[in-house]
């Protein structure tokens, strides 16, 4: 390396900072105050929110619903970004809303705490499906014997326009434009009422039935 040159570590590896020189600056989970700002900036681009108080409005809504996840803040901005007209931006809050509402019922907890711990979730809402359709837990891209899977982007089911295959698929959520151009991939899978795993049911429940 040239005189001058810096190495950054970005990790959740705590012992990784004996191989720096400065000391560590920690980072936690941003405030909703924080988030809901940083998801406007990154919905709205280079447009001023000011000059358009509704959407402003409807982006604090949808990253209230996001639940924190920065990846998912990052897909569904890039999607609002493209397309910043009202009704369209109140659709997807609508549809995530109903996404969030689903898999409380069906597993008791928001699709952010699932995801941080590999459960799949439901995302019929998203993709408008008659039939429930599940983002299974990620995997590598290297994974063989998803290679020949077809491939939709998230951000296309987000916006409506994906058409998706009537077998389990491949779900692109976010592809880096900088080397080495790392993909997160999920699969996605449909299934039957015979085939879905059964709900969480609250003790009350069980005594009513």
């Amino acid at each position: 390396m040239g005189r001058g040159s810096k190495i950054i570590i970005i990790t959740k590896v705590q012992k990784l900072t004996r191989f720096g020189t400065v000391r560590p600056v920690c980072l936690n989970s941003f405030s909703p105050e924080e988030y809901s700002y940083l998801f406007k900036v990154l919905a709205f681009g280079s447009t001023n929110p000011k000059e358009h108080p509704q959407l402003a409005s409807i982006a604090k809504d949808i990253a209230a619903v996001l639940g924190g996840s920065m990846i998912t803040a990052n897909v569904y901005a890039d999607v609002l970004r493209k397309n910043q007209s009202a009704k369209f931006w109140f659709s997807v809050w609508k549809k995530y809303s109903n996404v969030v509402r689903s898999n409380l019922l069906e597993f008791g907890e928001h699709p952010r705490h699932l995801m941080d711990k590999d459960h799949p979730i439901d995302i019929s809402n998203i993709a408008s499906s008659a039939t429930p359709l599940r983002l299974m837990p990620p995997h590598g891209e290297n994974d063989r014997c998803r290679k020949d899977l077809p491939k939709v982007m998230f951000g296309d089911l987000i916006a409506g326009s994906a058409i998706l295959p009537k077998e389990q698929f491949e779900l692109v959520a976010w592809e880096s434009r900088i080397l080495p151009y790392k993909k997160f991939l999920n699969v996605a899978k449909f299934f039957d009422e015979m085939n879905l795993p059964n709900p969480v049911v609250s003790p009350s429940k069980k005594r009513r039935r």
